[in-house]
């Protein structure tokens, strides 16, 4: 005997007996987890009821909305695969640790052409057929048979939706063999469409690779350092984010005369906002500490950390940011490539597998975003009133004029970048993201791993026009070392306006003062995490998962320790050393507290931070894009390492400058010109080049590793540019691409044959080749 552990009723099970597991699913949404010995099935119902205890247990797995169905999917790893579907239309999975006996949350998929999904088919066909996957479900009063494979819709027959005694019944071929029945005015009606399939070979209903059906704002390749067998892959990948909502993974085959081989869907953003940037972390570095080890060289301490973390940062309307984490996966034959369960809605071609043995799967890790006003909020027009009648100088007309801004603006995220760092002492990791809003706002956010936490780290100040691109230059601290004076890491942000003006923050400080604070908060021992994203409709993922950092509680031994702001890490620290105890009614009144209160990017919580230097006027109007590259290089005037900014603008322009960074200094905001010399003693400016009509029409996207730089705009045109010293280039070739309205590019060097590929995306996406110097042809895919 088993008891839900949350005093619901449970309307659906799975057991492993190879596992000796147990999932169940109640009408509450939520998923527990029960040991079932093999034994258990041999038990003889005559003797005494054993009460079999809870192992583990997820709450809100689909919100408030019921579990419809649990499979166990064993698989050869030290996890099984838990595919779980619910009343509220997504279909969700979940891993169960062999070892560690816990569930965990790993990503999802959401049909919105169905209200309430009640199974999903797996159609294992033999011979020549197709191997499909459909989802069973309801949507109104329609019964509906969805083909997850090709995203279409199979059968719709009207029923008077889900709560009627129904059956169904698939063939062979579900196409041609599906039977529906269902009972309505004390009759049975049977919908049956079956015809013979012995003859017939079901055809795809798609003919080309699935993609985005709108415009593709950001592109970016996946690191083949990141890929299994990095050494024998020949396919590269590309993950994409569009203004559909979605951020797929597309499978490019250099093997196959260059063609496309596969288009995974990672996942779609809350509530289908826009994507409008993605990031791709390939490394993750570990904090240089000088007192760790004094007979160690500082070039030696700040290393690649060996079990490297990838994680994909994808950010877009009404302010989301979601992580991705990378989950290579190799097939136990060795031939095909495994495809991800998170991946439903196509399969891999034979060609892209028969030439790759990698597997690049991604999974859902964290979503952040600033949570919604509540229901009992005041009506806009409400505000309004108030705040004339009380006047600016009224500190309640101020509050009530951020809530008549947070419920009017719709802020998106525009631009974002982010690198990973571990601390040595503590082992743990943390993701720092930098966001770029519509509000002209850039903050610093922190992403804890494996625990999951976000916390604001510090805030972009000042900022006059809102930033379009983001870029970021992690110094190690051997790179400007003096003889043997220790000068430390650093961490450098690069932005650019709306008004034509670059900009350098440096973070250093910042950074080293947040790992500091982590090693002796250790908020994550303390601090419940998120563990699903919102969909919107229902699915909150549990209110208890949902709380405020700054209001919620959780038991430590017997006392309960009030817990750090999300927004104000230092008080943490104050939290673990003086624990309080909360009743029960002070809690709801502070979660109650919480939700009237209203999110907002400039908390006066979060440290603000100067810019290192500002250059104005670099172009006319807004910078488009901009690059950040090591230089193949040194200048024998400067000592250090020395970088160049590339960057396109509205202008049609691009422009290049080449600079130095010199040791910490007390830091002071400068603003300067590039048409003046710049040398502050932290920042010197080696050399400059501008071409000012390099493009057509304005300049949507660049790239340079030092040596060769590319370029492309709405005039449909990628340009090539040969890098010289002191930032100089000339232009080398030129090609035609028949992407309409190119929004970004990116690019891959492989450096075993020297080719360059260069992706663009916008309405569609289109690959290209450079192989420099000996081949100045460009080969087009």
């Amino acid at each position: 005997m088993l008891e839900s552990p949350f005093g619901a009723r449970i309307m659906c099970l799975d057991v492993s007996l190879q596992d000796e597991i147990l999932i169940t699913g109640d009408k509450k949404g939520n998923i527990a987890a029960f040991p079932f010995h093999k034994t258990l099935a041999s038990h003889d119902s005559s003797e005494a009821q054993q009460k079999i205890p809870l192992r583990d247990r997820f709450k809100g797995a689909h919100g408030i909305s019921s579990v419809t169905s649990v499979q166990i999917i064993t698989s050869a790893s030290d996890h099984i695969e838990i595919h779980t579907t619910g009343g509220d239309g997504c279909i969700c999975f979940f891993k169960y640790g062999r070892n560690v006996k816990n569930v965990e949350f790993v990503g999802m998929r959401q049909l919105k052409e169905l209200g309430t999904i009640q199974s999903i088919y797996a159609n294992h066909a033999s011979g020549n057929q197709l191997v499909g996957t459909y989802a069973i479900g309801f949507t109104s009063a329609d019964f509906i048979i969805w083909d997850l494979e090709n995203d279409t819709k199979l059968v719709q027959i009207s029923c008077g939706g889900w709560r009627r005694p129904y059956s169904y019944y698939l063939g062979t071929v579900p196409e041609y063999q599906n039977c529906f029945a269902f009972v309505k005015d004390h009759s049975i009606h049977v919908h049956r469409h079956w015809a013979p399939a012995q003859d017939r070979k079901l055809l795809p209903q798609v003919f080309h690779t699935q993609f985005h059906g709108r415009e593709v704002h950001s592109l970016c390749f996946i690191d083949p350092a990141s890929y299994s067998h990095p050494e024998k892959s020949t396919d590269l990948w590309i993950a994409t984010g569009c203004e559909d909502g979605t951020v797929r993974l597309t499978g490019y085959s250099a093997s196959s005369a260059g063609r496309w081989c596969s288009s995974k869907l990672l996942g779609e953003h809350v509530g289908g906002s826009a994507v409008r940037d993605t990031c791709f972390i390939p490394k993750t570095y570990t904090l240089a500490d000088k007192s760790l080890n004094s007979s160690v060289s500082s070039a030696d301490i700040w290393v690649e950390n060996k079990d490297t973390t990838y994680i994909l940062i994808s950010v877009g309307s009404k302010q989301v940011l979601t992580a991705w984490i990378l989950e290579p996966r190799i097939s136990e034959n060795n031939k095909h490539v495994c495809s991800s369960d998170l991946d439903l809605d196509t399969k891999q071609s034979s060609e892209c597998s028969d030439n790759s043995d990698s597997a690049v799967t991604f999974q859902w890790l964290s979503t952040h975003m600033p949570p919604k006003l509540g229901t009992k909020r005041l009506k806009a027009d409400h505000v309004k009133l108030n705040f004339e009648e009380g006047g600016k100088g009224n500190s309640s007309a101020q509050h009530n004029l951020a809530i008549m801004e947070q419920m009017e603006n719709d802020w998106r995220y525009l631009s974002v970048t982010a690198f990973l760092l571990k601390h040595p002492a503590t082992e743990l990791t943390v993701c720092f993201v930098v966001v770029a809003c519509s509000d002209a706002t850039v903050i610093v956010r922190a992403l804890l791993l494996p625990s999951r936490l976000w916390f604001d780290v510090a805030l972009l100040v000042p900022q006059a026009s809102p930033v379009l691109v983001l870029r970021h230059i992690v110094v190690a601290s051997g790179a400007h070392c003096e003889g043997d004076v220790y000068n430390g890491d650093r961490y450098i942000i690069v932005s650019g306006s709306t008004d034509g003006s670059i900009t350098l923050w440096d973070l250093t400080d910042t950074i080293h003062g947040f790992m500091q604070l982590v090693s002796e908060t250790k908020p994550h021992m303390v601090v419940d995490c998120q563990k699903r994203p919102k969909t919107g409709r229902g699915s909150q993922g549990g209110r208890r998962r949902w709380r405020p950092l700054a209001n919620s509680s959780v038991k430590k031994g017997n006392e309960q320790a009030l817990l750090p702001s999300e927004n104000n890490l230092s008080s943490s620290r104050a939290a673990a050393e003086s624990p309080h105890k909360t009743s029960g009614a002070a809690e709801i009144e502070a979660i109650k507290n919480t939700e009237d209160t209203v999110s907002s990017t400039q908390s006066c919580d979060v440290p603000e931070v100067q810019p290192l230097q500002m250059f104005s006027g670099v172009h006319q109007s807004g910078v488009n894009c901009l690059h950040v590259s090591e230089m193949e290089q040194r200048s024998s005037s400067a000592p250090g390492m020395s970088y160049c900014i590339v960057s396109g603008g509205d202008d049609q322009a691009v422009q290049c400058f080449v600079f130095t960074l010199g040791p910490l200094p007390g830091c002071s905001a400068n603003t300067a010109s590039l048409s003046s010399p710049c040398d502050n003693g932290e920042l010197k400016i080696l050399g400059q080049h501008m071409v000012p009509s390099a493009h057509g029409s304005a300049v949507k996207g660049i790239w340079t590793d030092g040596a060769w730089a590319f370029s492309t705009g709405l005039d449909q045109r990628i340009r090539c540019w040969k890098m010289g010293q002191s930032g100089k280039f000339a232009k080398h070739s030129h090609v035609i691409i028949s992407v309409p309205e190119p929004e970004t590019l990116d690019v891959f060097h492989d450096r075993g044959s020297g080719k360059y590929r260069i992706a663009v995306a916008g309405r569609g996406m289109q690959m290209v080749e450079l192989s420099p110097p000996e081949d100045d042809s460009m080969k087009i895919a």
